[in-house]
C-alpha cells in the first residue's frame, strides 16, 4: 500500500542520441541543454583521483585518468523519487544521474543511469562477465548490453585513441538499508578490440 512519494532534485530526460559529443560539447552547451546542475566541481587530472567505486574494487591502470596538470569541470544533473509504503522501513528510491566532464571546455565524458522503469539502464552482467580481452569488438557489445549510458575519452582514460563505454544501475529498497549497484566499464583500442573490463556489483539485503 503506497503512502506517499517524495522527490528530490530536477527531473530531466536522458539525453537524445547525438546531443553529446566527446571533444566538441562545452559545458555552456550541456547548461543550454538540461539546465543549471545539481553539482558543479572541480577535479585533477590524476590518475590516483579514486571514487567510491575504486573503495568497492580498484580499477585497471588503463581505465584510469592520465596524468596531465590541469583540472577537469564536473557536472552533475540528479534526479531522486522515493516510494513510501505502509509497513515499517518500507521505502524504494528510483534514481535518474547525469554525470559530465570536461578538459579544457570540451567534453571527454558522459554518462547517464536510470533505474525508472521507462528508461531504466539495467544490463545482465552475466553477459558482461563472457566479454573476452582481445576479441570482444563495440559491436558485440552493443548487442548483448544495448547502447550504453556513457561514453569516454582521453584523458578522462589513460591513453590516447581509446574509448570507453559505461554501463550502471542502482536502486534502494524496498527494505531499509536495501541497495542495489551494478558499474560496468569496457575499454577499447584502436583495433576495436575490448582492452579492459570493469565490473563491480554490489547487493545490501537491508534489515527486516
Amino acid at each position: 500500500m503506497v503512502a506517499g512519494c517524495s522527490s528530490s532534485g530536477r527531473d530531466f530526460a536522458r539525453p537524445q542520441s547525438g546531443s553529446l559529443i566527446l571533444g566538441g560539447t562545452s559545458p555552456a552547451d550541456a547548461v543550454a541543454a538540461f539546465g543549471e546542475p545539481a553539482r558543479q566541481r572541480q577535479e585533477p587530472c590524476d590518475p590516483n583521483f579514486g571514487d567510491n567505486f575504486d573503495s568497492l574494487q580498484p580499477r585497471p591502470a588503463a581505465l584510469r585518468r592520465a596524468a596531465l596538470k590541469g583540472e577537469l569541470e564536473r557536472l552533475t544533473y540528479s534526479f531522486t523519487r522515493a516510494t513510501l509504503v505502509v509497513l515499517p522501513d518500507q521505502a524504494t528510491a528510483r534514481i535518474r544521474l547525469l554525470d559530465l566532464a570536461f578538459w579544457k571546455d570540451k567534453l571527454v565524458y558522459y554518462h547517464y543511469s536510470s533505474s525508472f522503469q521507462q528508461d531504466a539502464t539495467d544490463f545482465d552482467e552475466a553477459k558482461a562477465r563472457k566479454f573476452v580481452r582481445g576479441r570482444t569488438t563495440t559491436s558485440d557489445v552493443l548487442n548483448q548490453l544495448g547502447t550504453p549510458g556513457g561514453q569516454a575519452i582521453y584523458p578522462y582514460i589513460a591513453h590516447p585513441n581509446m574509448r570507453a563505454y559505461f554501463y550502471q544501475y542502482a536502486t534502494v529498497g524496498p527494505r531499509k538499508g536495501q541497495v542495489t549497484l551494478k558499474h560496468l566499464e569496457l575499454l577499447f583500442n584502436a583495433n576495436d578490440r575490448l582492452e579492459q573490463s570493469y565490473l563491480v556489483s554490489e547487493i545490501k539485503d537491508g534489515e527486516g
